[in-house]
């Protein structure tokens, strides 16, 4: 669909999934911290962004500064918070549309409908209405947007996909779900982007200029 052509994949150089990304500006991508940092070490591998049928290297990648995981040898969905990074992509990516992005810390309300867009398996997939509603942003975890699904079942592919609110506005990236012992998804959880509104916009600002 044109209208949600800036939902990318995240992918190896022999073009194994690894997550979802969302293009904000022609050379400049959202995703979880997690996609790319579990895929990013020091001989610095090949990752490509695509877009459609577009494909384009990954020139650097920032990783919120708010990003703190417990244990620090690995991932795991419960104790990671700012699951965020930015993509700075080598080439511009030629699109009619780009998301508008929320820039407020509370963006959404308690049973407020939400919409998640990934590439679940591989395949970009746009949740329904009324398929997934949020469980409102506390004072405690003000860096999470926390949800429950109806009729949706986030998958592998779906980390680093958009979340948006009802009014269409971009509000978080997915990066973690919880399965119940049958496989479904019990929980679900995306980065409050607005919380990072700082963060993102000065670094948004500083890749302009490079």
């Amino acid at each position: 669909d044109p209208c949600w052509q800036f939902v990318g994949r995240v992918c190896s150089a022999e073009g194994d999934l690894i997550g979802s990304c969302v293009l904000i500006e022609p050379t400049i991508a959202l995703t979880a911290a997690h996609v790319v940092m579990e895929n990013w070490g020091s001989n610095r591998p090949l990752l490509l962004a695509h877009f459609g049928a577009t494909a384009v290297s990954i020139k650097e990648i920032l990783v919120c500064p708010g990003l703190r995981i417990n244990p620090p040898t690995q991932f795991a969905g419960e104790h990671v918070v700012g699951d965020l990074a930015i993509l700075h992509l080598e080439t511009p990516v030629a699109t009619e549309t780009l998301p508008i992005v929320t820039t407020e810390s509370f963006p959404v309300r308690t049973r407020e409908p939400i919409r998640l867009i990934g590439n679940s398996f591989g395949i970009m997939k746009i949740t329904d209405d009324e398929a997934l509603y949020s469980s409102g942003i506390t004072y405690d975890v003000p860096e999470s947007i926390p949800a429950y699904p109806f009729y949706a079942n986030p998958s592998f592919g779906d980390s680093g996909g958009a979340v948006f609110d009802e009014t269409g506005t971009l509000v978080g990236i997915m990066y973690r779900f919880i399965l119940d012992p049958t496989g479904r998804v019990m929980e679900f959880s995306a980065v409050n982007i607005g919380y990072y509104r700082d963060w993102i916009e000065a670094t948004v600002e500083r890749l302009r200029k490079d």
